[in-house]
């Protein structure tokens, strides 16, 4: 059993006094009127304390935001009344979900967690975890192969028999985290506009789609493209639990 003193009971109580007052700037007003003098005023807490607690707004803001997203990758499970036989929907699922929440917190609360994390709310919340099963499991049922896309020391360990399976996973993972990062990215710089050709999530999912369907089977290609396996996944975007994600965006009531 975990003991606190009472010194670390103040500490967090503080800690949840800040929380709670950025969670209600941002839900009330949004990220514009997110600043440490807003958070202090509605908190009752000295600026002192504030950086006592958080190194910076950007890092309170990151622990806001995971744990809106934590929330929301629990609610927002595989659908299990789609018919995913190849297990490429089990991959792409977890960045629609991630795409779908970053329209709804805005690219400015995007850019401070990307500004603010090495590392990113993707793989904070077992995500990463959960594709490279996926990936793992559609490469085992033959679904994805191997592409000319190999580098020449793949091939020739490949020739020989020695090709590492855990490295065919590893790096067709490494893939699809480089472009969902610079999907993101692109939109977070366009300021996520509603005039753009395609939204996130249909520019992430059509991507990524496109991207996998180039590993996939020559069979699994037919079929996911006559199954309309993407508008499938389109239509359920809608449908995504966003519940306790309260971010107000410019323009909004």
């Amino acid at each position: 059993m975990k003991l606190y003193s009472l010194q670390d009971q103040k500490s967090e109580a503080t800690k949840s006094r800040l929380t709670d007052a950025a969670k209600a700037i941002i839900s009330g007003y949004g990220m514009k009127y997110l600043t440490v003098r807003n958070i202090c005023d509605e908190s009752g807490v000295s600026t002192g304390s504030f950086y006592h607690h958080f190194k910076t707004k950007e890092n309170l803001v990151s622990i806001i935001m995971r744990e809106m997203f934590r929330t929301v990758t629990e609610n927002n499970p595989f659908p299990e009344d789609i018919t995913d036989s190849s297990g490429i929907g089990r991959i792409l699922w977890p960045f629609l979900v991630y795409a779908v929440f970053c329209e709804k917190i805005g690219p400015e609360a995007v850019s401070t967690l990307c500004y603010e994390c090495s590392d990113d709310l993707f793989e904070e919340n077992c995500f990463e975890k959960d594709v490279k099963a996926a990936v793992r499991a559609a490469f085992d049922r033959g679904s994805l192969v191997r592409r000319h896309t190999e580098t020449e020391t793949a091939r020739a360990e490949n020739a020989a028999g020695s090709t590492s399976d855990s490295r065919k996973y590893k790096n067709l993972y490494l893939d699809l985290e480089a472009i969902y990062k610079g999907i993101v990215a692109a939109w977070c710089m366009d300021a996520g506009r509603n005039d753009a050709v395609r939204s996130l999530s249909d520019n992430m999912l059509h991507v990524l789609y496109r991207f996998l369907l180039s590993f996939a089977a020559d069979n699994v290609r037919r079929d996911l493209e006559a199954e309309h396996f993407l508008w499938e996944f389109r239509k359920r975007r809608g449908g995504i639990d966003l519940t306790g994600v309260n971010v107000c965006r410019d323009g909004e009531e």
